[in-house]
């Protein structure tokens, strides 16, 4: 087994889970420089971290002082550098790259940007805290790293496997749904959500006897619809993922003709339409991506 590989599986297990499963929409928004909604999430990072490499560093190291010792000491030079990338995030958010105007013309390019540019940022703090810990180690990774380049498969390890699919459950899941979120907003309008219904106003100005009619289409769904829509797409995502990795691509056909048979009537509308062809592509593409992914680490 590949210590440090398994090393760091598990800090981006560690950083997903507490990103994308612990952190709710509130504490998500409400983050500042050191407020409690970012004390909150800071503090389940450092729960986290220590969770999952307190005992990997007593297995490779055995249990004692020092060994706790370093551990804590990685979990929180981890942390520190991840509430220094979350402030960032933060304050660019609220610079003028960030204003109104900016995101009623660039919301989506922006939106997604500093999602995947964040997400890096955290993945690249991971990377430089593990060489840093564990520099002696990095030779004997040298084989696994040179097969991550350049070989069709990386044949891990059962412990290495099984980190990587709790993190591609964890991709295909909320990390897909977050992509799929930011990149189907602009079919929603700016201020709805969801497609389902069409409602049309009709707006009367007599001026010297003459009417104007000014007509508009907005899509309305409940808390619910958005609810159950998110789990069909974690449900369809982890089905593509799950068939690509055994190699049976010609189902994926089937998943994609039963979502649209469950729809069909909503098809009429073209704004819904539209909106479903979008976001089930867009979803069908990441399932494909995390299944491949699996594919290469088998």
């Amino acid at each position: 087994m590949d210590s440090l590989v398994l090393l760091i599986l598990l800090l981006l297990l560690s950083h997903l889970t507490g990103d994308f499963i612990f952190q709710s929409n509130s504490i998500a928004k409400d983050k500042t420089d050191l407020n409690r909604s970012m004390r909150i999430h800071l503090l389940h990072h450092l729960f986290l971290n220590c969770v999952f490499v307190l005992p990997y560093w007593s297995v490779i190291h055995g249990l004692h002082v020092r060994t706790i010792a370093s551990a804590l000491s990685m979990s929180v030079v981890l942390v520190v550098l991840h509430w220094i990338i979350d402030v960032m995030k933060v304050r660019l958010t609220k610079s003028r790259w960030f204003s109104r105007d900016a995101m009623n013309e660039w919301r989506t390019p922006l939106s997604l940007g500093s999602f995947l540019v964040d997400q890096l940022l955290h993945m690249a703090a991971i990377g430089v805290v593990v060489y840093w810990y564990s520099s002696s180690q990095w030779t004997k990774s040298a084989p696994v790293f040179h097969a991550f380049l350049f070989a069709p498969h990386l044949h891990l390890p059962l412990p290495d496997r099984i980190a990587v699919w709790c993190i591609a459950l964890i991709l295909v899941t909320r990390v897909s749904s977050i992509i799929v979120q930011i990149l189907v907003h602009p079919l929603t309008g700016m201020n709805q959500q969801l497609i389902e219904h069409r409602i049309t106003r009709t707006t009367h100005i007599d001026n010297f006897q003459s009417e104007i009619k000014d007509q508009k289409s907005y899509a309305v769904v409940s808390a619910s619809d958005v609810s159950r829509g998110r789990q069909i797409g974690y449900l369809e995502r982890i089905i593509i993922m799950i068939l690509i990795y055994k190699g049976a691509y010609s189902a994926i056909g089937f998943v994609v003709a039963a979502k649209s048979l469950v729809r069909f009537k909503n098809l009429d509308h073209r704004e819904w339409a539209e909106y479903f062809l979008v976001g089930t592509l867009i979803s069908i593409l990441l399932g494909m991506l995390w299944g491949f992914l699996l594919q290469f680490a088998s």
